[in-house]
């Protein structure tokens, strides 16, 4: 009886099988988790690198004072409402002078190349992502809130950077951000279109300081204290300086009439009858500066774009009344 060693050769072809779909399984599942955590590990580092950017971004809109938004990089234009730009530029509270030796404002966002840059003042340019993602898109749109806060509306996408082009990922990211803070402004101040107030009757603003002139088209409320008592709004202010030319004899004890009126005197355009008027005579040190001896100055009133001055001679004899700087305020 012969004693067999080994396998035979059916025994080999199933152990082989078996060994073959044992190893093809185990690379299938090894393939599978390299695949899934290279996958994972893109995603997440296009993630952070998100978080920071926008994070960074947020936080300098939040403690601006002006958010501009163009194509341009002027910080003082500001393009359309609405509308998707390439430029986010910020102007800062502790803005110094605005020119190009300002060191903090304004700050200037935007794509250059691959990267997020940010640009602070007069500094150089800062990336906010680093290599291993790329932005291959980056847009500001500026969204118009009234009464609230205009925000700013971030789309961002971020490619992962690998030599796979499997683990190649994209995500694309969107974040609307409002400043926090209160306005300080270094340009004039405009509403987005006409009809807004200034502060509300139960949200009101404290003192007013204006180194200027006011214009102002509506009623001007005038009220005591706390009391809240109108005190007969003014609607109509004007004041300056007359040449008013009588360039007459006003005959002896006697009370004459004599008008300024435009388009003789623009100025009095507006002015309607009724309103109240005062006047301030002549009081020059020469005798060409000042009312004539014997004249006096009895009143006056208004008139469709004019004043009606009334002058009385309180002497026995004719005076001429000259020419004269007559001082004027018109109230309605």
């Amino acid at each position: 009886m012969h004693q067999r060693n080994g396998f035979t050769l059916v025994e080999l072809l199933i152990y082989s099988v078996i060994f073959a779909g044992v190893s093809l399984t185990l690379v299938y599942f090894l393939s599978t988790f390299f695949r899934v955590s290279g996958y994972q590990a893109s995603s997440s580092e296009v993630a952070n690198q998100a978080n920071f950017i926008l994070g960074k971004i947020q936080n300098e809109i939040a403690t601006s004072s002006l958010v501009v938004v163009n194509d341009t990089g002027n910080d003082e234009v500001d393009d359309a409402v609405g509308t998707p730009r390439s430029k986010l530029l910020l102007k800062t509270r502790n803005e110094t002078t605005g020119d190009a030796s300002d060191p903090e404002s304004p700050v200037l966002i935007y794509k250059n190349g691959s990267n997020v840059v940010l640009k602070r003042g007069n500094g150089a340019e800062t990336a906010l992502n680093n290599s291993s993602v790329a932005v291959t898109n980056l847009a500001f749109t500026k969204v118009s809130t009234p009464p609230g806060k205009d925000v700013v509306v971030i789309d961002l996408t971020l490619q992962y950077q690998s030599p796979n082009a499997v683990d190649r990922i994209s995500r694309d990211f969107t974040l609307g951000v409002s400043r926090a803070q209160a306005a300080a402004f270094d340009s004039s101040l405009s509403p987005n279109g006409s009809g807004y107030s200034l502060g509300t009757g139960a949200a009101k603003w404290a003192s007013l300081f204006l180194s200027g002139g006011a214009t102002i088209d509506g009623a001007l409320a005038l009220t005591n204290g706390n009391t809240n008592t109108t005190n007969n709004s003014i609607t109509f202010l004007k004041q300056g300086t007359l040449v008013v030319n009588p360039n007459a004899n006003i005959p002896a004890n006697t009370t004459t009439q004599f008008f300024v009126s435009s388009p003789t005197y623009p100025e009095l355009q507006g002015i309607q009858a009724g309103d109240r008027v005062f006047l301030t005579p002549p009081a020059g040190s020469t005798a060409a500066s000042r009312l004539e001896v014997g004249i006096s100055f009895i009143g006056a009133r208004t008139l469709a774009d004019s004043i009606e001055i009334n002058l009385r001679n309180t002497t026995g004899a004719a005076i001429f009344a000259g020419s004269h700087n007559w001082g004027y305020l018109v109230i309605r």
